[in-house]
C-alpha cells in the first residue's frame, strides 16, 4: 500500500512538472474566443506555472482588463489565478489585484480576494447558479446606488 502511495504522489507530481501549461492556456483562449472573451498576453511556462505578462482582457469588443502581470497554478485539485498588477473594471470600480481560487473540494464555487484603490473586496462565483457576488470593504459614495447590502456588508451582485 504504500509503495502504490508513493507511486501515486510520483506521477501526481510528475504531471503537475510536466503539464503543457502553455497549449492549455491556448486552449482555453479558444474556448473564450467562442463566447466573445478574447485574452491577448504573452505568457511564460515555469515547471510550477504560468506567468502572464502585458495583457489585456475583452468582452464583447469592450476593453475590460489590462493586466501587467498576472499567474496561473495549475495544480489539478487546486487551482490559482493571480492577478499581481492590473486593472479590472466593474462599472465605475477598478480591482488592483485579484487572486482567484478553484479546488475540487468545492466544485460550484470559485472563491476572490482582492484589493482597490477603496481596500480589500472578497467574493464568490457560483458556477452552478451563474452568480458573482463581491464584497467590497469601504465603498466609495458614488458606488452605494450599485451595491446590495446584507449582514456582511455592501457586494455587488451580477449573473451571467
Amino acid at each position: 500500500m504504500k509503495k502504490f502511495l508513493v507511486i501515486l504522489l510520483g506521477c501526481y507530481i510528475g504531471l503537475i512538472l510536466f503539464m503543457p501549461k502553455e497549449q492549455l492556456f491556448f486552449t482555453l483562449q479558444r474556448y473564450l474566443a467562442k463566447k466573445q472573451i478574447f485574452i491577448n498576453a504573452a505568457s511564460t511556462q515555469t515547471p510550477l506555472s504560468l506567468h502572464l505578462r502585458k495583457g489585456t482582457l475583452f468582452y464583447n469588443g469592450m476593453d475590460l482588463a489590462s493586466i501587467q502581470h498576472a499567474s496561473i497554478y495549475p495544480y489539478l485539485f487546486f487551482n490559482r489565478l493571480q492577478i499581481h498588477d492590473g486593472e479590472l473594471k466593474v462599472g465605475n470600480y477598478i480591482i488592483k489585484t485579484l487572486a482567484a481560487d478553484y479546488s475540487l473540494l468545492h466544485p460550484w464555487q470559485v472563491m476572490l480576494h482582492g484589493m482597490s484603490a477603496s481596500g480589500p473586496l472578497d467574493g464568490t462565483i457560483d458556477l452552478k447558479t451563474h452568480e458573482l457576488k463581491l464584497y467590497i470593504q469601504n465603498p466609495p459614495h458614488i458606488m452605494l446606488q450599485y451595491l446590495r447590502r446584507n449582514k456582511k456588508g455592501y457586494y455587488f451582485y451580477a449573473k451571467f
